[in-house]
């Protein structure tokens, strides 16, 4: 136990790069002396450095765990393995003992010892995360380190070349950093140089920083006045350099080579440190130092990252460590859910029986959510029960991943193939939650037992991934002008789309007023099955009429792009995401799961757009809603908006289209397409100004076109929309997609003789399955087939003279203006209009 404690601060530590700054400082003291300092003093300007680095590790390790779960989790620092309270006294511990050094060293070694912790912060709180603002605060601390080696012993006048040297080497040795650590940023929602340009785009700029710091640092002693030992050092700084950015050049994007490069880059900056200490105190000096030093991080590298690199792979999970008893976690995990208080508002009106499988061990277990409780199940009780079954299949690396050492997202892992569901869309929403439960009641690493290790896991094989198919036509939709639908009508409306099978409804905005609360608290209690959701600005007020209402779901939403801001919010970035954070931990009080939409988010800048989403996210949001909100986006655009954020956010996405130009269900699409996992719709494309991607549309074309189950039954479309006709002031489109009158009626003689032969010649599908009927029309464009074929049906045989002058007789009423149906066409022959043309 105790090793196991001591070897979780050496990792802590970071022994491989731990050292560098106290040796960078103690090189510019020499370098500026003109030697080696006095051994007190020398000790000194070594420690202050490295107990500054230490606090900053051990700060990472409290505030940080979280995100370094996900960013790094295949390093060998992942967070957490120690306590937060045993993290913070050392880095408490570390700060103030290293302020006490830099008090003896000097006044303006506490200033710079100051300044250095509050460019650390300033990164950790501002710039982390944000492309080459943030490569740049990088870069300071090496600075300030300079600075306080210069100051321990003479003064700052003579340090510029060699502070801007190690300004840019540290922008360069971080770049590289970013590239091997670009797909744990860009899950933990960190928008570096490589997550938002492209690797090769970080490389190009690590070759110029590379050649910028190296023009001045092979002419040091041109500057700075220094030993020729100088270059003994120097020299081999630089191979390893050119090593590094080689590697690094040829496979950018190998995590492998990657790591390759950022390791010589690590030896190569304490090699370089080296060098200085060789230009001030001579080369046999530097060598007693840096060779120690140098072995000690070459040994870190070696031995502490083949504990943990690539344990969470680019592509694929690694096993279960043999020291996790996964099938013992989720054994109490389910415990602990079965008599958790949250669990009842989550699993109301959900009756289900549920069985876990992990695939590479023998391992099932069951449980029952019925009557808003949870019990476990033995086998025999899970066969022997009524209600519908659901799956859930993984392996024991996987679980372990997601609920165990939090490196993987549930949404990462489903999109990955590495989870399996047997469920409906429904049943996605209501597991989501229970997921989201389980990662909040559990322990953030399960007992340490000893059981076999798992063997090496592959990705299961591939299914068709259901996806989430929400309305908004009681919301968005009644705020299209001229429909206003009593609460009656919404009731109506609501229990219509439950038998269509709409497993999430967005029903009102409770801020709106007292009819429309009273309207949504009556089909809360009117439903079903579905989950209904309400919308809410981000303000307590307007979340507590939310929360009154007795919903599943509350979306916050509110406008992220700069015309929002300064034109109607009339805020700043920072007031925003302020707002948006404690509005959304203000929902979580009521124990529903909480959405957050960022109001125009398709004309928000993509770096905050991705930021708030993040702050969202870590305030507790479980889905992220992308709005389209003005119809702008085209399909390939929002194919790539939502890959970007899905690529860095841990949560599910859902998108909200427009159709301001006719695109809202090409977009709906492309961004099921890539990676969303819900599109909100309304019936008939009702909406403000020219409406929303329209449901029956979306649900058609993910289930005929993409193969992407909906659960929807698509032949209550049809009813649907009737019922929705019903409550409109206006009639709808006859040439209305899937439920308009014209959407299967056929004409043209051409048309007509293709669907008497063969339906598919001019169907898409037969119109059954959306509870449509076949229709015929006869007028200027109607053939011999269709006409033949229809009085046929209806025993009405005719010799073919006079088949042909009723087709006359029918083009000559189409040239009129007038036009016959099937049953019209049937009656007009047999009364003889064929003969007479009335």
């Amino acid at each position: 136990m105790l090793g196991r404690k001591l070897m979780a601060h050496v990792e802590t530590w970071r022994p491989y790069t731990s050292f560098y700054s106290g040796l960078l400082a103690l090189a510019s003291a020499t370098l500026v002396h003109r030697g080696l300092p006095a051994p007190g003093k020398a000790a000194l300007i070594f420690i202050v450095p490295t107990l500054g680095w230490l606090a900053g590790l051990y700060g990472c390790d409290y505030f940080d765990r979280e995100l370094d779960a996900i960013q790094k989790a295949h390093r060998p620092i992942p967070s957490g393995r120690i306590s937060p309270k045993e993290a913070f006294a050392c880095m408490m511990g570390c700060m103030y003992l290293g302020l006490l050094g830099a008090a003896y060293l000097g006044f303006a070694n506490v200033v710079l010892s100051g300044g250095c912790m509050a460019a650390s912060v300033a990164y950790a709180l501002i710039a982390k995360g944000r492309a080459i603002a943030g490569n740049i605060m990088r870069g300071i601390p090496a600075a300030f380190t300079v600075l306080f080696g210069f100051a321990a012993v003479d003064g700052l006048g003579r340090a510029g070349i060699v502070v801007l040297v190690f300004f840019l080497h540290d922008m360069t040795t971080n770049l590289v950093g970013a590239i091997r650590d670009v797909h744990g940023d860009r899950e933990g929602g960190c928008i570096t140089v490589p997550v938002r340009y492209g690797t090769n785009a970080a490389v190009r700029i690590s070759i110029g920083l590379l050649l910028g710091w190296q023009l001045f640092a092979a002419t040091l002693p041109l500057w700075a006045p220094m030993r020729l030992d100088y270059y003994v050092l120097y020299v081999p700084a630089l191979l390893l350099a050119i090593a590094g950015i080689a590697t690094v050049t040829r496979h950018p994007d190998d995590r492998r080579s990657a790591l390759r490069a950022h390791e010589c880059f690590v030896l190569e900056r304490m090699v370089l440190s080296g060098a200085l200490v060789a230009g001030g105190a001579g080369a046999p000096a530097a060598a007693m130092l840096t060779v120690p030093l140098v072995g000690i991080a070459h040994w870190a590298q070696v031995k502490l990252r083949a504990r943990h690199e690539f344990g969470a792979g680019d592509t694929a999970v690694a096993p279960a460590t043999s020291q996790v008893d996964v099938e013992g976690f989720i054994e109490t995990a389910l415990a602990r859910l079965a008599t958790d208080p949250r669990t009842p508002d989550m699993v109301r009106r959900w009756d289900r029986r549920c069985e876990i499988v992990l695939s590479d061990r023998e391992f099932r277990t069951h449980f029952e959510a019925r009557g808003g409780a949870i019990r476990r199940l033995d086998p025999d009780g899970f066969h022997a029960s009524s209600l519908t079954p659901i799956g859930i299949r993984a392996t024991a690396a996987v679980f372990e991943q997601v609920f165990v050492q939090r490196t993987l997202s549930m949404v990462g892992a489903y999109s990955r193939g590495l989870v399996q569901l047997a469920c409906s869309p429904l049943d996605m929403l209501r597991l989501s939650r229970l997921f989201n439960l389980i990662l909040a009641i559990t322990e953030a690493h399960a007992p340490v037992t000893a059981v076999a290790p798992a063997k090496s896991v592959d990705a299961l094989p591939d299914a068709k991934r259901p996806i989430v198919v929400a309305d908004t036509t009681l919301r968005d939709g009644e705020q299209m002008p001229g429909v206003s639908f009593s609460p009656e009508q919404k009731v109506q409306l609501a229990e219509m789309l439950e038998r269509v099978g709409v497993p999430l409804l967005e029903v009102g905005y409770p801020a709106v007023s007292e009819a429309e609360r009273e309207a949504i608290r009556r089909i809360v209690d009117a439903r079903r099955s579905a989950s209904i959701q309400v919308i809410s600005r981000p303000i307590a007020r307007e979340i507590d009429l939310a929360g009154a209402c007795g919903a599943d779901s509350i979306a916050l939403f509110v406008g992220t792009s700069d015309v929002h801001l300064r034109a109607k919010l009339r805020m700043s970035r920072d007031e925003l995401c302020r707002m948006v954070e404690t509005g959304v931990r203000h929902a979580k009080r009521y124990n529903v799961q909480v959405a957050f939409a960022p109001e125009d988010a398709t004309r928000t800048d993509r770096e905050f757009l991705q930021k708030i989403c993040q702050i969202a996210i870590g305030a507790g949001a479980e889905v992220i809603g992308i709005p389209d909100t003005v119809g702008i986006m085209t399909p390939a655009n929002m194919r790539k908006l939502v890959e970007e954020l899905a690529a860095v956010l841990s949560v599910p996405i859902a998108v909200h289209c427009h159709d301001d130009f006719g695109l809202a269900t090409a977009n709906s699409l492309a961004a099921v397409e890539g990676g969303a996992s819900a599109v909100q719709c309304s019936l008939g494309g009702i909406g403000e100004r020219a409406g929303n991607a329209p449901l029956e549309e979306v649900a058609c074309a993910l289930e005929l076109q993409l193969g992407r189950p909906t659960g929807l039954k698509l032949t209550e479309l049809k009813p649907a929309a009737n019922l929705l006709q019903a409550f409109l002031p206006f009639a709808m489109a006859p040439n209305k997609t899937i439920v308009g009158l014209n959407a299967f009626t056929h004409e043209s003689g051409l048309h007509t003789g293709g669907i008497v032969r063969d339906p598919s010649t001019y169907e898409p599908f037969d119109p059954l399955l959306v509870g449509m009927n076949r229709r015929f029309v006869f007028g200027k464009h109607s053939g011999r087939a269709a006409i033949s074929h229809v009085l046929a049906g209806a025993n009405h045989t005719l010799a073919e003279s006079d088949l042909d002058k009723v087709v006359l007789a029918v083009k000559r009423l189409g040239d009129e203006g007038r036009s016959l149906t099937e049953h019209e066409l049937i009656q007009w022959v047999r009364n003889g209009g064929a003969q007479t043309g009335a």
